[in-house]
């Protein structure tokens, strides 16, 4: 009796969409920043979502770039062989990374605002990361990064409140960002269970 050769397992779809709902894409690379950073939290990325296919984490990346890093890096040839994603990362760092005038980093610090869909943890260690980057040191460094915090917050209820009340240092603040965060997604969820609940009575009346 001819045995039938085993099928290959089916990949797990749902899975696959569990893995991609736990990990947060890295946030877009802008032109100025550190690129090097960029690639470290791509590369972590696509090992937590199980992304080994080279050519599909080329694409990823082009979409994780902003608009005018796209436009430079989109052209780079992405050749054959083995190394063909090495050898294109390589040709990305020579075009993105330079050395940076000190006004550049301050530029990019003071620049930075919490972005759509980012924690303020997230925002908090952004800014940690960019004011080191500036040289700041001392009371000089805790002082800079607690104006920054606060006047790129999203949120404009939590940033009047820190406005009104000024905090001693990013950690303080945070603790306060952080309240107000969860309370905005409590009411959210409470905001999206009414509207559920009105319209599963609305189309249980018209039955």
């Amino acid at each position: 009796m001819a045995v039938e050769p085993e099928q290959a397992e089916a990949p797990n779809v749902e899975t696959n969409k569990l893995s991609l709902s736990l990990f947060r894409r890295p946030d877009k690379f802008k032109i100025g920043e550190d690129f090097d950073l960029f690639i470290k939290k791509c590369n972590l990325y696509f090992e937590a979502v199980e992304l080994e296919d080279v050519k599909k984490r080329r694409f990823a990346l082009l979409f994780n770039l902003s608009e005018d890093a796209f436009r430079l890096a989109e052209p780079v040839e992405f050749g054959e062989g083995e190394n063909a994603y090495k050898d294109w990362i390589g040709k990305l760092k020579s075009l993105f990374e330079r050395n940076q005038t000190a006004t550049e980093k301050r530029y990019n610090f003071h620049r930075r605002e919490q972005e759509p869909g980012e924690s303020v943890d997230s925002y908090a260690v952004s800014l940690r990361e960019a004011g080191a980057r500036c040289g700041f040191h001392g009371d000089e460094y805790s002082s800079r990064l607690v104006d920054q915090f606060i006047l790129g917050l999203s949120d404009k209820a939590t940033q009047n409140k820190l406005l009104q009340e000024p905090p001693n240092s990013l950690d303080d603040a945070l603790l306060i960002a952080r309240r107000f965060e969860a309370a905005n997604a409590t009411m959210k969820t409470l905001a999206r269970e009414a509207t559920e609940k009105l319209s599963r009575t609305t189309i249980g009346s018209v039955l």
